[in-house]
């Protein structure tokens, strides 16, 4: 499967289409929903896939999320927990059939304008301050 990995110099493309993504995601025009991690993504790997958000953009399924490993520090001699976002076409079963990029900055941005949408805080946020306008 190719990956784009970190982005690199000429993937230009790619950071406009995750920028694209994070604003449509703020303006609701792309609407994201979370789904139980797939068990090909949990199964067979010490990583630790939590929450996934998939969406239509077009005729493509996209998925969203994070992804926690173990890393080796060689100055302390021993293994930490890290994490990286990753952005990926997903099939039907949601199964990655291409990632897209992985462990970009721009993509932490998207990450947590999908899951403020999804949680709905901007709302409540809206709600409170009415109430509180309402005193």
């Amino acid at each position: 499967m190719k990956s784009f990995g970190k982005v690199k110099n000429g993937d230009d493309k790619v950071l406009k289409f995750v920028s694209a993504m994070t604003d449509k995601t703020y303006q609701k025009r792309i609407v994201w929903e979370l789904i139980d991690a797939p068990e090909a993504l949990t199964q067979a790997t010490s990583n630790h896939i939590g929450l996934v958000y998939t969406a239509h953009v077009n005729d493509k399924k996209f998925a969203i999320y994070e992804e926690k490993f173990q890393a080796y520090s060689t100055d302390f001699d021993q293994l930490y927990w890290s994490n990286t976002y990753v952005l990926c076409i997903v099939n039907q079963n949601c199964l990655p059939i291409h990632v897209v990029c992985t462990g970009t900055s721009m993509l932490y941005d998207l990450f947590n304008a999908v899951t403020a949408q999804v949680s709905g805080v901007e709302d409540i946020i809206d709600s409170l301050i009415d109430d509180l306008d309402d005193l």
